[in-house]
């Protein structure tokens, strides 16, 4: 078995905001299809989908940011070039920007009352 040490990247074949709006638009084809009702029925579902979706931004904005610092890549299909101190939001997470693509999903998902986009975080 040999391994390929000049490797400096994620292999990330996807970009992971792709694959977001892959689960959006797939979520929104099937709710289409088979409609489901989505609990709860109060309308404060849009403020609260936003909500998530607004902390999601932050947390990517604020992990981009710690990649800036230290001049590391944030592609990840692209070599880092430098390591990301575990500061911010990565002193409590390996990945807080693979967090918060799973926040924002789960925020659309709410924000648009359709139980298909969230159930597209399992596969993302």
């Amino acid at each position: 078995m040999t391994q390929n040490i000049s490797k400096d990247h994620a292999g990330v074949r996807i970009p992971p905001p792709v694959g977001i709006l892959v689960c959006i638009l797939i979520g929104w084809w099937v709710q289409r299809i088979y409609p489901v009702a989505f609990p709860p029925t109060f309308r404060g579902t849009l403020w609260i989908g936003i909500a998530f979706m607004t902390i999601a931004i932050g947390l990517v904005i604020s992990a981009a940011l710690r990649f800036r610092a230290v001049k590391a890549e944030v592609k990840p299909w692209k070599p880092a070039g430098a390591f990301v101190p575990p500061t911010g939001p990565y002193a409590w997470s390996r990945n807080p920007m693979y967090i918060a693509f799973m926040i924002f999903l789960f925020g659309a998902g709410v924000a648009m009352r359709n139980p298909w986009v969230v159930v597209g975080l399992t596969p993302l």
